[in-house]
């Protein structure tokens, strides 16, 4: 994970196998980390009373993710932190849950599962209800990790001679291929030309990404167990890089960095791409590796009664 976002915060981390295809192909999708369940032991309780919730999170990613970079946090418009009880308000000594170990992806080669955790909160219910009356509260369970998902991508460069060569002979340009990492945001990368054919040594890239996780993706600065609230101006933000590439080509402007998406839709990001020197014979390739890092968080509803005696 790059150092420009391992900032103090407690979030996970995913990325890396995926699926191989051709130009627009779409990557495999996946959902990185994954709310199985959202539950109380008891869903309905007297007042005054302690009752267990747990949330199970499940690895469905391809990345190991970090124990160190992740955390649950409990929220609920009844709910506050406080040892203790209240006659209103459930209480609970700890808001945040963070993971008891790293949770390794599956490894279907070896027959392993996606590794999973349950983060538990002790709730005491609230003291001031009658006999005959009863109150339901909603809570809400939110994880937050930090992602990685990426696309290493090939487009093969042909000079107009070569191409028109490769045509006369009958022969076909070879198309570009891609091999994706699964994740919440999905990536894909893709030319213009489609096999860049290029007289001026020029050809732009462009980078889709789609969010396809059921959550949020943010710039994770400033945000953590002490600050859990993502500010509005860090929300869709990721920050992409694109290394592995010939050092003869260089990427122009607007591909990397941090990037914001577009809230509900897919987001195209484009750059020219530029040879340094005289197009090779045969045919070059281009293989950059692009790689968008991110935080992001999803959440989960549950609700439990509260019944006066």
């Amino acid at each position: 994970m790059n150092a420009k976002i391992l900032i103090p915060l407690l979030l996970a981390v995913v990325a890396i196998a995926g699926c191989v295809g051709q130009g627009e192909q779409k990557p495999t999708a996946g959902l990185g980390a994954a709310i199985l369940s959202f539950a109380p032991f008891q869903d309905s309780v007297y007042t005054d009373k302690d009752v267990t919730l747990t949330m199970t999170v499940e690895n469905q990613g391809d990345y190991t993710i970090d124990k160190t970079f992740s955390f649950a946090y409990l929220m609920g418009s009844n709910l506050k932190e406080v040892s203790g009880s209240d006659p209103n308000m459930w209480t609970t000594a700890q808001l945040y849950q963070t993971l008891p170990k790293d949770l390794k992806p599956a490894d279907p080669s070896r027959q392993i599962p996606a590794d999973q955790a349950n983060l538990k909160w002790t709730l005491h219910s609230p003291t001031g209800l009658s006999r005959g009356q009863s109150r339901t509260d909603t809570f809400i369970g939110r994880f937050y990790y930090l992602y990685n998902t990426s696309v290493d991508t090939t487009a093969w460069v042909y000079s107009d001679a070569e191409a028109a060569a490769e045509r006369a002979k009958g022969n076909s340009l070879t198309p570009p291929t891609s091999s994706y990492s699964r994740g919440p945001l999905e990536v894909t990368v893709s030319y213009a030309p489609t096999n860049p054919v290029i007289s001026d040594k020029t050809f732009t890239m462009f980078i889709k990404i789609n969010n396809a996780g059921g959550g949020m993706p943010f710039d994770p600065t400033n945000v953590g167990i002490n600050h859990p609230s993502v500010p509005e101006e860090n929300l869709n933000k990721v920050y992409i890089e694109i290394t592995g590439y010939p050092n003869y080509f260089s990427i122009g402007n607007g591909c990397t960095g941090w990037q914001e998406l577009l809230p509900g839709k897919e987001t195209t990001i484009s750059c020219d791409v530029t040879m340094d020197q005289n197009i090779p014979t045969p045919k070059t390739g281009f293989s950059p590796k692009v790689t968008i890092e991110y935080g992001y968080y999803i959440d989960k509803q549950t609700q439990i009664t509260v019944q006066g005696k």
